[in-house]
């Protein structure tokens, strides 16, 4: 197995399996469910088939609880991830990692005592 920052930010499947993996850190990540899903990247991601899924190196899944947040009166988007909290830069990389679900509005206090996390490449 082996590391694929090149596809980072891509949604990805076998061939007729249901099981979906949103490529991050260069690995594959197992989305948990289907509003885990949608409630991180929108109502119509684009995912797609790519059968080498099993070469690529696993990290941890996308699990439930697994949200995009934004502290009152900031501007800057965190994504909460396995009690983690990661800045999300810009719209661009946004796009790019496909995190376009429901952001939500929460204190600053809350945001401040999670532990930070990997940054986006």
């Amino acid at each position: 197995m082996a590391l694929h920052p090149e596809l980072n930010g891509h949604i990805i499947h076998i061939s007729g399996a249901p099981e979906l993996y949103w490529i991050d850190g260069g690995r594959a990540r197992h989305i948990a469910d289907e509003a885990t899903y949608h409630g991180v990247f929108g109502g119509s991601p684009q995912s797609e088939a790519y059968d080498g899924l099993r070469s690529i190196t696993t990290g941890p899944d996308v699990v439930p609880g697994t949200v995009l947040v934004r502290p009152n009166n900031w501007s800057e988007i965190y994504l909460i991830d396995n009690k983690t909290k990661r800045p999300i830069p810009n719209e661009q990389l946004k796009g790019k990692y496909q995190l376009n679900g429901n952001v939500h509005s929460v204190p600053v206090n809350a945001v401040e005592s999670i532990p930070d996390g990997p940054s986006f490449a």
